[in-house]
């Protein structure tokens, strides 16, 4: 297949998209502030546990396995404007009765757990149907650079979420982070109130030849298969990754809120410039490409863990972050370009459950063995066998790959 390239911005000729990424910006700005905020509320409770630390992360996507298939399936039976009004509309409630509770000093470690699941829960059921929603929203041939751009702007989010997030907790407070959360996701709900889908856009089909038309039944196809294993290792990956930043950061330090954001931010920043990478690309992700770049997102992994504080680290991150956007842009391409529209919201909701499915139970294992082995030494070999399970998995289904040609030529 011919590669071709054209301009990432070509999907915001559409208004309609337009105004859908202006409601994602804001509202995964909000999400990711207030996930920053959160672990940053419980390394001050807790004194800087890893294993409090773990849970709170494994708190906040706990919900994406219980409820993104659910989220999935409404998304393909409603509208997915409206799903997005309604979750984003509890995001601003919640938002504002934590933003409470810790100006009252009020929060205590069961308090934030549970304010972690409350605020997990709308991000479960939205997620798989901002993730299917541009297919409505373009025609077929933008349809690889809106999911890019999608990409961008969720990066874009990721990069100033946190760099906020981390200037208001050391200028002003928590509290404050989390009431301005809640303006962010009401600003994003008007927005998504000028998105309108094109006309039939949730009836297009499939045109590329070669995709097919095939259903969930067809999830053992390495079609579909490879992608989702791919999210899987990915969200492996950056759960290890965040999780250990905050552990690398000195809790007291006058200037840690400030270094743990901007860390943090890096990696967003390294997502926009390979989501940008990703979208200019207008061709199909094949199933070679996607384990290359599963397989130097996790060899970057590893050598971030031995890099120091500062500026070498931050441009680990930074790498981290572009390797990770292109690999995630090019698997949701591969999907949707791969399956037909009356499953995108099942199929999105597939991705988001195998990204997030190792974070309740891997994120507190994580933390614990950073309490007992370091930080640093946890990521590196986090880093070191994802790398060796990718490449197992290569090995095998692109092996299969030449064997089934082989027999069909005989």
């Amino acid at each position: 297949m011919t590669t071709e390239h054209g301009s990432p911005f070509r999907a915001l000729a559409v208004v309609g998209y337009r105004w859908f990424a202006l409601a994602q910006v804001l509202g995964n700005g909000a999400m990711w502030m207030h996930r920053t905020a959160h672990v940053w509320l419980v390394v001050q409770i807790s004194g800087g546990d890893g294993v409090a630390v773990g849970v709170v992360t494994g708190l906040q996507y706990i919900s994406m396995i219980l409820l993104g298939l659910s989220g999935g399936a409404l998304g393909d039976r409603f509208d997915k404007r409206r799903i997005m009004l309604m979750t984003q509309s509890v995001v601003v409630v919640a938002s504002v009765v934590l933003a409470a509770l810790i100006a009252g000093d009020a929060v205590t470690l069961p308090i934030a757990y549970v304010f972690a699941v409350l605020l997990g829960v709308p991000g479960a059921l939205d997620a798989p149907v901002r993730l299917a929603y541009p297919r409505q929203l373009v025609p077929y041939r933008f349809l690889a650079a809106a999911v890019g751009l999608n990409g961008a702007v969720f990066q874009l989010a990721r990069v100033a979420g946190p760099a906020l997030a981390g200037g208001l907790i050391a200028f002003s407070g928590t509290a404050e982070v989390f009431a301005v959360v809640a303006v962010l996701g009401l600003v994003s709900c008007l927005a998504l109130l000028k998105v309108r889908p094109l006309p039939g856009g949730e009836e297009t089909e499939v045109e590329e030849p070669g995709s097919g038309r095939r259903g969930l039944a067809d999830l053992h196809a390495p079609a579909y298969l490879v992608p989702l294993l791919g999210g899987l290792m990915l969200g492996i990956g950056m759960t290890h990754l965040q999780l250990a930043i905050p552990l690398l950061v000195d809790s007291t330090d006058k200037d840690a809120a400030g270094s743990f954001g901007v860390l943090t931010a890096m990696i967003g920043i390294g997502g926009v410039v390979g989501a940008g990478l990703a979208a200019s690309v207008r061709s199909e992700p094949t199933n070679r490409i996607l384990f290359v770049w599963s397989a130097v997102f996790a060899a970057v992994t590893a050598v971030v863990s031995v890099l120091p504080p500062g500026p070498a680290m931050a441009a680990g991150l930074f790498v981290a972050g572009v390797t990770m956007q292109v690999f995630g842009t090019s698997a949701i391409s591969a999907l949707q370009l791969r399956s037909p529209a009356n499953i995108q919201g099942r199929l999105m909701a597939l991705y988001v459950v195998a990204f997030f499915v190792w974070v309740p139970v891997g994120a507190p294992v994580f933390g614990w063995f950073a309490n007992l082995a370091g930080a640093r030494q946890a990521l590196g070999i986090s880093g070191l066998v994802c790398l060796a399970v990718v490449g197992l998995l290569a090995l095998s289904f692109l092996t299969g790959r030449a064997v089934r040609r082989e027999q069909h030529r005989e």
